[in-house]
């Protein structure tokens, strides 16, 4: 009887970045390691596969309601490794500095001096699979014709991971949940020329991911769990079409 629309489906995608890091040397450096560079070389893989599925309801006639639901699958693997390399020229150039000659350590027998590169570490391996599956619900009810008020709650999910450097290699991180709560009325005034629309927002996560430039966790640029945080707040937005080629908007919150 038209009272029910729903909509299903399916996606799948396969991300591969690729990323070589190199690291920068001065030959003005107080370091013994001024002339020795470090190319870190990272490979991940991402597989994604979801599945979801939503329904929306109208229970009176004034009255609607939103079920949804999503499952996802993200299959993650890595490589990666390091080579040292001994820029000749710039340790050169350090002594013209009057710096001490430059020393650098070795890898298995092998020294980056003499013998230009070595390989500093060996390629890592791993692989880890995240899934989750993610409600969402939604009330809505029309006071007027001009004014609907409406309440959902739903939950998100990102998956966990590890960081692609070899200092940072045993740092990973896991994955990160919220759920997510609205209160909100969207409505119309002088024949439709104005809208205002009002939302209130509550946020609750769950080991919220961040990337950090500096941390006691992690020697590089990384991301880490910080545990549980919850984000709440107020927005309005405001819409006036004043002339037919004049349309002012604002918005606090």
């Amino acid at each position: 009887d038209g009272r029910l629309d729903w909509v299903g489906g399916f996606f799948f995608s396969v991300e591969e970045p690729f990323s070589i890091d190199i690291d920068d040397r001065d030959a003005r450096s107080t370091t013994s390691r001024g002339a020795l560079i470090l190319n870190d070389t990272a490979h991940q893989k991402t597989k994604s596969l979801g599945v979801y599925f939503q329904a929306d309801f109208q229970v009176l006639e004034k009255l609607g309601a939103t079920l949804g639901a999503r499952y996802s699958r993200d299959e993650k693997s890595y490589t990666l490794s390091q080579v040292a390399i001994w820029d000749a020229a710039l340790a050169a150039e350090a002594l013209t500095y009057g710096r001490p000659a430059l020393t650098a350590p070795t890898y298995n027998g092998c020294s980056p001096i003499t013998s230009g590169q070595c390989v500093s570490q060996a390629p890592i391996n791993g692989r880890d699979t995240f899934a989750s599956f993610t409600p969402r619900f939604a009330l809505t009810y029309d006071l007027t014709d001009d004014v609907m008020i409406y309440a959902s709650a739903s939950k998100g999910f990102k998956s966990g991971g590890t960081n692609d450097s070899v200092a940072d290699i045993n740092t990973p991180f896991s994955p990160e949940e919220l759920w997510a709560y609205e209160l909100g009325a969207r409505t119309k005034f002088f024949n439709d020329r104005v809208q205002v629309n009002a939302t209130y927002f509550k946020s609750d996560y769950t080991n919220k991911q961040v990337t950090v430039a500096a941390s006691p966790n992690c020697a590089n640029r990384c991301t880490e769990n910080i545990g549980d945080a919850k984000i709440d707040g107020l927005e309005v937005d405001v819409l006036a079409q004043v002339t037919r080629g004049l349309q002012l908007s604002a918005s606090v919150g």
